[in-house]
Formats: C-alpha cells, sequence, structure tokens
C-alpha cells in the first residue's frame, strides 16, 4: 500500500508524464511499434519454418523419439495458426494465446534439443 507522500509521488509524476508527451509523436510510436512487432514476428516464423527440417533430421537418427518429435510438431502447428490470424496484437485473449503456444514450442524444443545432444553424444 503506497503512503500519502507515495501516491503524491506517483500522481505527479504520471501528471508530468503526460504533459510531456506530445500527441504528434502518437502515430510516429505507433508505427515504430508495428514495425518492431512484425519483425518479431518474422523472427518466430523463420524458427517455427525451421522446425519441420530439424524434426526430420531427429526423425532419421532416432526414431524411438517419435513422442518428442510429435510434441514439437504440435507445439509448431500450433505457433503456425496463431501468427496466420488478424489481429493478434490487438486482442488480448489470442496475444495471451500465442504467449502460451510460444512456451509450449520453446519448452518441447528443450526436449528436442536435448534428445539430439544425448545421440549427438553416443557413438554411432
Amino acid at each position: 500500500m503506497l503512503t500519502r507522500l507515495g501516491q503524491w509521488s506517483l500522481a505527479a509524476g504520471l501528471m508530468f508524464g503526460v504533459a510531456a508527451c506530445d500527441p504528434g509523436d502518437v502515430p510516429v510510436l505507433r508505427e515504430r511499434a508495428q514495425q518492431t512487432w512484425t519483425a518479431v514476428q518474422t523472427r518466430y516464423r523463420q524458427r517455427a519454418d525451421q522446425v519441420p527440417a530439424l524434426v526430420e533430421a531427429v526423425r532419421v537418427r532416432a526414431p524411438a523419439e517419435r513422442e518428442v518429435l510429435a510434441e514439437v510438431m504440435a507445439a509448431r502447428d500450433e505457433v503456425v495458426a496463431i501468427l496466420n490470424a488478424d489481429g493478434l496484437i490487438a486482442e488480448p485473449e489470442r496475444f495471451r494465446q500465442y504467449v502460451q503456444a510460444q512456451r509450449r514450442l520453446f519448452a518441447a524444443l528443450g526436449s528436442l534439443y536435448e534428445t539430439v545432444a544425448t545421440f549427438g553424444s553416443k557413438d554411432h
């Protein structure tokens, strides 16, 4: 809980922050944010597009790891489906689903990389 001084300090800081904001900057900042978000989506799409080749490489070397491979592909498909939908950044619920899908893909890829490291260290 903020003290009265803390509340006044917060209110004063917000007032100065709003006063310092130039309304003319809003379109520029919005465009910059959109460009940055597009770059983030592009990098995530590139990562998702590389997953099938990685899965195929593991499938050839470690056919017993079908469960890990299926988990990775399911997570990848979920990310791609959400990326292809419009309004991702504008809809909080869809964005939350996107973040969760990215986390599942990250975890699945971690399992896959662990499998690759295990099979890479064994003599075949």
